[in-house]
């Protein structure tokens, strides 16, 4: 393998997962904020497709009682 395809391949995997991070961090900031409805949803949208950080998030908020039953 050489190194430009390296170099090609971690630079795609980090322009794939930016913008899941963006969302996720996004859906902190609401949660932060104390808009939790808008936190759930980002955050569930995100945990149904398979993000484990999205997931544990969920988890805490549910724990808390913070804007889902």
């Amino acid at each position: 393998m050489s190194l430009q395809f390296s170099i090609a391949l971690v630079f795609s995997l980090f322009c794939l997962t930016a913008p899941a991070w963006a969302d996720v961090q996004a859906a902190i900031d609401a949660a932060k904020r104390g808009d939790y409805e808008t936190a759930e949803k980002e955050f569930r949208e995100l945990a149904t497709e398979g993000d484990a950080i999205a997931q544990y998030h969920l988890g805490v908020m549910y724990a808390r009682g913070h804007g889902v039953p």
